[in-house]
């Protein structure tokens, strides 16, 4: 069990020693120059990038030291908390109060590799910490998808049904009024290449009329799956629509346009399996900027052509309906503006999901993966919704989406709220701060006014109240979430606590596992 903490204890290490420790170091040898009246040259980096080897030495060394001391992995994997989960712990309450120190380290960082730190200058960043930060990404992102398959996509089925009795954003049980089909294959390209449906359990001619929505998830454009959404998609479908959310080919395996044309294939099957004629897309995060462009390529052949002459797919003779609406959440809708206001460690993530997605030079679609990449080429776009969190550090690519469209003489409407990335998505068990649970109960309430043609309503909508059991619950599933539970377990009831609380995720998933197989009579795709 020890061991287990060691190997744990490594990733702790080497994201501490990039996002804490090699920037200090940075300071402290700078601190020294200036102490003998010299200054820390931006040419000069022997002396900073030895440091900084040193430095690395000593946190494998604590990696050793850990192998045989778990406390040790604990506190070396808690400097790195503030730093990497900093942004979105301002969800729940928490400001650390670190961006200016951050700011300064990074702004060390990026000096000792020969570049000023700005977003205009963020491309010159030298070729080895280019990739390396390639690396370690691809190394985290096969950790995320590890942990949502083994455990939380499995967790979500039971989060999903009646036995969790888990509340959305509208006040109702997530499950209530929802008649839910999982993973309806659309095409056979690629394995993961289906939909959940998601339909209202009472149907009417009401809701006969509602244009259906197609619903495209976030997730960086490298993790996450429609599954681990749903819950979010349930105000939708009490409403009456119809909503069919759609799973695609993920980066860096597949970059672009593989989701782009994953979702073309998605509503030309729509078109001619389920008879759709008009839909209304939407999509948050990365999803948003794979529908945007899809309704530029729907709405403007001469996107479409460009397109099917890249790929040599046969787009041209495919029949898709008619894009309605468009709702973009906290969407990337421009990569430049993105890295604009961002902190340094978030501009170094946008850096690293953009070498993932976007296609490789000499591609004729090098950098034209965006919305604002292709603007001059749009001449036709269905009416907008852009919804954007103030506190988004990828705020600006909303605010200049807006703006842009706006110039374009095209239909958009901003709306915004002081909530953070994400705000829509997160479930209201967990401990939120309570102006994101305010932007995510008045976001749901705009959004159906915007879909139903209504006016917005300017006094906040009421947040759902949650039962004790129900937060407990929340906290805990937090601190699964961001790895605290196992030290916390460990260090109150040692390595027999750890065993029980590994028995427990392993019986939630496997319960998760065995209400989609009842369902079904076959084990999900995800697996």
């Amino acid at each position: 069990m020890e061991l287990g903490f060691g190997f744990t204890s490594y990733a702790s290490v080497i994201g501490t020693a990039l996002f804490f420790f090699y920037p200090v170091a940075l300071l402290l040898y700078q601190a020294f120059k200036e102490s003998r009246g010299e200054k820390l040259d931006s040419s000069e980096t022997g002396g900073g990038r030895a440091v900084a080897v040193a430095t690395l030495a000593a946190l494998a060394a604590l990696g050793v030291l850990s192998c045989t001391v778990p406390w040790v992995w604990m506190v070396v994997g808690l400097w790195t908390l503030p730093v990497i989960c900093g942004t979105q712990l301002k969800m729940f309450g928490f400001d650390l109060g670190v961006p200016l120190m951050w700011d300064r380290s990074w702004q060390l960082l990026l000096e000792s590799f020969g570049t000023e730190g700005s977003s205009a200058q963020l491309d010159n960043l030298s070729w080895l910490f280019d990739e390396f930060n390639f690396f370690l990404g691809r190394v985290t992102v096969r950790v995320i998808r590890m942990a949502f398959g083994i455990f939380w996509v499995p967790y979500h089925y039971v989060y999903q049904s009646p036995a969790r009795r888990a509340k959305s954003w509208d006040g109702a049980y997530v499950w209530e009024g929802i008649k839910l089909t999982r993973q309806v294959r659309y095409s056979s390209v690629h394995r993961v290449e289906t939909m959940d449906i998601l339909e209202p359990s009472e149907s009417s001619e009401s809701t006969a009329e509602l244009v259906p929505i197609v619903y495209v998830h976030g997730g960086a454009f490298v993790a996450v799956n429609s599954e681990l959404e749903l819950h979010s998609l349930g105000f939708l479908v009490r409403a009456g629509y119809t909503v069919y959310s759609l799973d695609y080919p993920l980066a860096p395996e597949h970059p672009f346009p593989a989701a782009l044309l994953s979702v073309l294939r998605a509503l030309a099957f729509l078109h001619d399996n389920h008879g759709l004629k008009r839909i209304i897309l939407k999509g948050d995060s990365a999803g948003g900027c794979i529908v945007s462009m899809a309704a530029a390529v729907l709405c403007n052949r001469k996107l479409l052509q460009e397109l099917a002459a890249a790929t040599a797919e046969p787009l041209l003779d495919w029949r898709f309906p008619e894009v309605q609406t468009l709702v973009v959440v906290y969407g990337i809708l421009d990569r430049r503006a993105s890295f604009e206001g961002a902190p340094l460690p978030v501009r170094i993530a946008l850096r690293f999901i953009y070498n993932c997605y976007g296609p490789p030079a000499g591609s004729p679609l090098h950098g034209r993966f965006t919305l604002l990449d292709v603007i001059n080429d749009v001449k036709k776009f269905p009416r907008s919704l852009l919804i954007g969190g103030e506190a988004d550090p990828i705020y600006n690519s909303t605010i200049v989406g807006h703006t842009e469209l706006k110039k374009h003489g095209f239909d958009s409407v901003l709306k915004t709220y002081p909530g953070t990335h994400a705000f829509l998505g997160f479930p209201v068990s967990f401990p939120l701060a309570k102006q994101f649970q305010q932007s995510a109960t008045d976001c749901v309430r705009d959004t159906l006014a915007y879909l139903a043609g209504s006016p917005f309503d300017a006094s906040p909508a009421p947040i759902p109240p949650k039962t004790f059991v129900d937060t407990v619950i929340g906290y805990l599933e937090v601190a699964t979430l961001l790895g605290i539970s196992p030290p916390l377990v460990y260090i109150m009831f040692g390595p027999a606590g750890i065993a029980m609380f590994a028995a427990f995720l392993v019986c939630i998933a496997l319960w998760g596992l065995g209400i989609f197989y009842r369902q079904h009579g076959r084990w999900p795709e995800h697996w």
